[in-house]
């Protein structure tokens, strides 16, 4: 459940965002700074770890700051332990700032694989058992904020996020805009069965954007609650290029598995707020990366 602490809004009067280099960090600071919001940005590689690294961002916080940790580093694959113990320890240098130094409200910006992804239903009271180290990265994460600040602290947990800038790491609509528009070639796993939910990076900064307005505590799922497979994404993808593109299906390498969000608390705690429809946000995207190769 999200409850806001303030309503009805007001501007934050400073966002720190913590992970400004990222994707999502360095739209919801454009996103910020068009709305005029003060903000102060550091690079996950500006953290550091250890006491002297807690001891400097503790010193760059206002009592009256909201702080929005977005910083982290990809985990290079499924067995990359060093790269969980290194994101781990950027947590622990925030936990330790955080502590030392209180600040008027904090976001997490969790995701999606918390969730294990044998379980297709999900909602804010599914179980957040994972079992892969993305999922166990931002779980724990979660839980040593939850055991260090004293302030209102909102979790949210977002679905993929997609955008022309995302990069084609996670297999979602930016993989497959990408695929088309650069080699006219989109490949999907297997015949495309599984269904998946995305959000546009303007919608996922618009929501955030109003969790700092709110000072909103709690645990949201940032997901459109309407799943799709990817084989008909594929379908939609290639109809946008508008030339002759190819769907390659290519072996599966994992079992099928299905992603349904039930969004009723995202709803209820934004009631006028709605998602851009997919089919306008592919289109924006796609837009965006066909002019950038112009």
């Amino acid at each position: 459940m999200l409850e806001h602490t303030v309503d009805p809004t007001t501007d934050p009067a400073r966002v720190v965002v913590l992970g400004s280099e990222g994707f999502v960090g360095s739209h919801l600071a454009e996103r910020l700074r068009g709305d005029a919001v003060p903000i102060l940005t550091m690079d996950t590689d500006s953290i550091g770890t250890g006491s002297a690294a807690a001891a400097a961002l503790a010193d760059s916080l206002h009592t009256d700051d909201a702080v929005v940790l977005a910083a982290r580093r990809p985990l290079t694959s499924s067995r990359d332990v060093s790269g969980l113990m290194a994101n781990l320890q950027i947590a622990e240098t925030v936990c330790t700032a955080l502590a030392a130094r209180p600040v008027a409200h904090i976001v997490y910006l969790s995701g999606e694989s918390v969730y294990p992804l044998d379980e297709p239903h999900i909602n804010e009271s599914s179980c957040a058992a994972p079992r892969d180290l993305a999922g166990i990265l931002h779980k724990t994460r979660e839980v040593m904020l939850e055991a260090t600040v004293r302030v209102p602290l909102a979790i949210l947990r977002l679905a993929n996020v997609y955008g022309a800038d995302a990069g084609d790491d996670a297999y979602g609509p930016t993989r497959l805009l990408a695929g088309a528009v650069g080699q006219r070639t989109i490949r999907i796993s297997g015949a495309g069965e599984e269904m998946r939910d995305h959000v546009l990076i303007d919608d996922a900064c618009e929501l955030i954007s109003e969790v700092l307005r709110h000072r909103s505590r709690g645990l949201a799922n940032i997901a459109t609650g309407h799943s799709i497979d990817f084989a008909t994404l594929a379908q939609k993808v290639a109809a946008l290029q508008g030339r002759s593109v190819e769907i390659q299906q290519m072996p599966r390498a994992a079992p099928i598995t299905h992603r349904h969000f039930d969004i009723t608390v995202l709803f209820k705690a934004f009631p006028r707020f709605a998602f851009t429809p997919l089919d306008q946000g592919l289109g924006k995207v796609h837009q965006a990366m066909t002019e950038s190769r112009s």
